[in-house]
């Protein structure tokens, strides 16, 4: 076996690990359930999506969903610092939506085409492009508790932090650096779930609110929504609980 066929079974055995871990993820309990529960809840506001509204909520819908579908696979995986940036940027879209349902007009101040444009132009030219900043306020309460944890994913796992570097897995055996692509910790998948969860509850409560309780006025909905929170209700007590410990006690060495 030459070296072009020893790095491509290599790079076959990463997959095939991914592949693995996803199919043993379908069979571990929150994971199993809590995500089927808010794909249904997807699915249900799919339906339910008003024809006299905007379409842009819809797309904004459609989003949010696919965010959901992609950051729960590389959880499964057992990759969830990389899952982080795609919960983010849903947040962010979830964020201009509400935006746009407080002032329709938001939405051609973010579009900011002629700002756009002008930065593209002087990447082109290999000119570092003038920032663009758009303000949006955050009046939905849901929206500013997204937005903290919007912050978290940033400083944690987004950007390349002292937090995200020391969060990885790192072995050192005599003098090699070995870093474990997929993490074998149970408690952070766990946790993890339990956050996109929430985060995707409370974007769906939110596109509710973009339209004036379309989807809350369904029993099929309320039932779903409960239900997660019930199902979810047993992991997030155990979690603040080891936080309430670890704050008590301080972190173990």
């Amino acid at each position: 076996m030459g070296p072009a066929e020893l790095k491509q079974m290599k790079m076959v055995g990463y997959f095939s690990a991914q592949k693995n871990n996803l199919q043993s993820a379908l069979q571990f309990e929150p994971f199993a359930v809590l995500f089927s529960i808010v794909h249904e809840l997807y699915l249900t506001s799919i339906r339910l999506l008003p024809k006299d509204k905007s379409p842009v909520f819809g797309q904004f819908l459609l989003i949010c969903h696919k965010s959901f579908l992609a950051a729960a696979s590389l959880i499964g995986q057992a990759q969830p610092d990389d899952a982080a940036p795609i919960t983010r940027r849903a947040i962010e879209a979830i964020r201009l939506a509400a935006a746009v349902k407080e002032n329709p007009a938001t939405a051609r101040k973010w579009a900011a085409y002629e700002e756009r444009t002008r930065r593209w132009k002087e990447r082109g030219e290999d000119k570092r492009p003038k920032a663009l900043h758009i303000s949006l306020e955050e009046k939905h309460p849901l929206v500013r508790d997204l937005m903290q944890t919007w912050g978290i994913l940033s400083d944690a796992s987004v950007h390349f932090t002292p937090e995200y570097f020391g969060s990885l897995s790192w072995r050192k055996e005599d003098t090699n650096i070995f870093l474990d692509y997929f993490t074998g910790d149970q408690r952070i998948i766990e946790r993890e779930i339990i956050l996109l969860v929430g985060t995707h509850a409370r974007i769906l409560r939110v596109l509710d609110w973009c339209l004036d309780g379309a989807f809350s006025r369904d029993g099929e909905w309320n039932r779903l929504m409960s239900q997660a929170f019930e199902k979810a209700k047993p992991y997030t007590a155990q979690f603040e609980h080891a936080a309430s410990e670890e704050g008590d006690n301080g972190p173990e060495s």
